[in-house]
């Protein structure tokens, strides 16, 4: 297999893994959430309405994407072998083409929560894979023999 089409498929298996984490996530948090209200009298309607007015679904959702790009950021990089951030970069662009659809998608959202989706994937990608790297590197150093010295 040549280079580009194991980045490729590096590339498909991470986009994979945000998603399962993302919607995983996501739905504990509803469920979570869903916990502490009373359903029982309301509709559809008002169902809708309370999830769009709760911070605690907002607040959430934001975490969960933060937690997923890092985490997603640390898996590229450690899966292409430790070599550099450019996987991590790669995950970046693919994060934010998923972000401007989803601008597209949902033109209810506020513009902050669309210019962040373009951005921030970048700063949180780089910290996964500066993260990635250097757990690996601290790794390295702990499996190296140390010279005794007699």
């Amino acid at each position: 297999m040549n280079k580009y089409s194991t980045q490729l498929k590096n590339l498909t298996v991470t986009f994979i893994v945000y998603l399962a984490l993302t919607i995983g996530l996501s739905v504990l948090l509803n469920v979570a959430w869903q916990l502490t209200i009373d359903m029982s009298n309301m509709t559809p309607e008002l169902f809708e309405a309370a999830v769009a007015q709760s911070n605690f679904i907002e607040i959430g959702s934001a975490l969960i994407g933060v937690f997923s790009a890092v985490f997603c950021g640390a898996f590229i990089v450690k899966r292409s072998g430790y070599q550099s951030v450019k996987p991590a970069l790669f995950f970046a662009v693919l994060l934010m083409f998923y972000g401007l659809l989803s601008a597209l998608l949902h033109p209810e959202q506020v513009m902050i929560q669309k210019v962040s989706s373009l951005i921030m994937p970048f700063p949180l990608a780089l910290l996964g894979a500066k993260l990635a790297m250097m757990l690996n590197k601290d790794a390295k150093l702990k499996a190296e023999p140390t010279a005794s010295v007699s």
